[in-house]
């Protein structure tokens, strides 16, 4: 029965610390999801930077347009610097697309890996019930043999003392 107790014991450490792992092993993926976060609200402001610089240099092309009907060459240079932020824009948007999809990957994939622990974890609930059922069973058994010795001990001082005045 120890060897039996022991072991039960020994699984519910196990089992404890699986549970603190997997508790410790969230917690990394609430820190990493909150890192995250703080870089998409970066990459958010960074775009919100380069919005208000696109709009910036749009009405400042509207202003070379105007004046471009004057210079010739004004056209070619609009052009030119059109494409380039055309260009700056795409990038950005290639580099934050690019980011949140890592994001989402990772998140998937932690999430993922999460759902396959509980679910181990869920597999292991009934032998904790069983082993909490046979334990209590124990322990009833325990309780009752502890009464039957005490009672075998008083019926064994009983029978000493009977024996002892009966030598007298």
């Amino acid at each position: 029965m120890s060897a039996n107790s022991s072991a039960m014991l020994q699984e519910l450490g196990e089992l404890r610390s699986r549970v603190a792992w997997l508790d410790e092993e969230r917690r990394k993926y609430l820190r990493r999801v909150a890192e995250l976060e703080q870089q998409l609200n970066a990459q958010e402001r960074k775009r919100n930077d380069s919005e208000q610089r696109m709009l910036t240099l749009e009405r400042e092309l509207v202003q070379l347009k105007a004046q471009s009907s004057q210079y010739p060459q004004v056209d070619a240079k609009l052009q030119v610097l059109k494409d380039e932020i055309v260009q700056m824009i795409e990038q950005y948007d290639k580099r934050r697309l690019s980011a949140q999809d890592e994001a989402e990957r990772r998140r998937r994939v932690e999430q993922e890996v999460q759902a396959r622990e509980l679910a181990d974890l869920r597999k292991e609930l009934p032998a904790i019930g069983r082993l909490q059922e046979a334990m209590e069973l124990r322990q009833a058994e325990e309780s009752r043999l502890a009464q039957l010795i005490g009672v075998l001990q008083n019926k064994a001082n009983s029978f000493d003392s009977r024996l002892e005045d009966q030598s007298r």
